[in-house]
């Protein structure tokens, strides 16, 4: 009985050790998605600023669709905060719906990025919001790639530092 619940307890801290392996690789790729739907997000909102001439809080709402994710509802929660009555400006939206969607999985790097944007968006003119937008996505395109590197590069060490981990603990128990 008492090497079953060795053998037993064993295999719940290997089991253990690989989702936890697992979770932090998976953080990892969620990252380059929501980095991606930002993306796609910000190439959506500078079309739609440029070619469409549509308002911020339609230009905000259209893109939020059209990216998906967390990031795709962000938008979509700010284009409602800027399109009440007696709304906010695009920089108060953005800090709110950053500080409340959960964004956390962008990083502080990106988050600050979209808040240096948000400052400039409603208040300038058409061209300087182009110009604004593109040195936006220059710098979360840097970012995607340095977190797809990142997701390459330490995505398998995590899962095997998981299970590796957790065969050193079984052992030291056994």
């Amino acid at each position: 009985m008492f090497v079953v619940m060795k053998v037993l307890g064993s295999a719940l801290i290997l089991v253990s050790g690989l989702l936890l392996g697992i979770s932090c690789s998976s953080r990892l790729a969620v990252k380059c998605r929501e980095l991606d739907c930002l993306d796609r997000a910000l190439l959506h909102l500078e079309t739609e600023i440029s070619y469409g001439l549509t308002p911020l809080p339609r230009a905000l709402l259209v893109s939020g669709e059209v990216a998906g994710g967390l990031v795709g509802r962000a938008f979509s929660k700010a284009s409602a905060l800027l399109g009440r009555r007696g709304g906010m400006v695009p920089s108060e939206a953005l800090k709110e719906v950053l500080n409340g969607a959960g964004l956390a999985s962008l990083g502080l790097e990106a988050q600050n990025v979209i808040l240096e944007m948000a400052a400039g968006l409603g208040t300038s003119g058409r061209s300087e919001q182009i110009a604004l937008i593109e040195a936006t996505r220059q710098r979360i395109r840097i970012l995607k790639e340095n977190a797809t590197n990142d997701a390459t590069r330490y995505g398998k060490l995590y899962r095997h530092l998981g299970i590796l981990g957790a065969a050193v603990l079984v052992l030291l128990l056994v």
